[in-house]
């Protein structure tokens, strides 16, 4: 029940992808890293994989994705 999903060798690159696809998007969409989130489809989706601050949430918000 309390068991890490996290493969111990997934890369952060692969958790987007899986991500991205169980969100109804393809591996074509454009995928772009700003600071400690990821960008998919010029801003639709953003995916925040790493330890996150207010700042990065802030930033988050600010660019009013669509999930």
């Amino acid at each position: 029940m309390f068991t890490n999903p996290v493969l111990e060798d997934s890369t952060q690159d692969n958790m987007v992808f899986e991500l991205m696809l169980k969100a109804g998007y393809t591996l074509t969409d454009k995928v772009e890293k700003t600071g400690n989130f990821y960008s998919i489809k010029n801003g639709e989706l953003l995916i925040a994989i790493e330890d996150i601050n207010q700042a990065t949430v802030d930033n988050i918000i600010s660019l009013r994705p669509k999930r």
